[in-house]
């Protein structure tokens, strides 16, 4: 039987302030596009208005960031019956709250140790 890779799906869940109780499944993504999300990231961490922002996350050829998480959404315990509308209806903090969870979690950077321990890690094993 030959082997057939199924990338793992990523799940969101939150549990405080408004959106306490949220979990949204979202698809595996392959390397370069995680790349490509990085990439908006590091332009919204950059933005120095709410129009640079706006553009980051709803403007683009794929609809920005909101859009490439909207179009990786398998499922949510919302009854909702578009991702993009229910997202774009948050107040701007919880869908920024959303956007940088999503980015964590297909970066990587969603470890459950605090940050020293993540770093005295880093260095036992040489990755510093």
């Amino acid at each position: 039987m030959a082997f057939v890779y199924a990338g793992k799906p990523y799940v969101l869940q939150f549990v405080d302030g408004a959106l306490n109780g949220l979990e949204m499944r979202c698809s595996s993504m392959t390397f370069t596009e995680v790349v490509d999300i990085m990439g908006y990231d590091e332009l919204l961490r950059q933005a120095s208005s709410l129009a640079e922002v706006r553009a980051v996350v709803l403007d683009g050829p794929s609809g920005g960031l909101l859009g490439e998480l909207t179009s990786r959404i398998l499922s949510t315990n919302a009854e909702v019956s578009n991702y993009r509308d229910f997202l774009t209806g948050m107040d701007f903090d919880d869908l920024m709250t959303v956007l940088k969870a999503w980015v964590r979690a297909i970066s990587g950077q969603d470890s459950p140790l605090s940050e020293t321990e993540q770093m005295e890690q880093e260095d036992e094993l040489g990755l510093t």
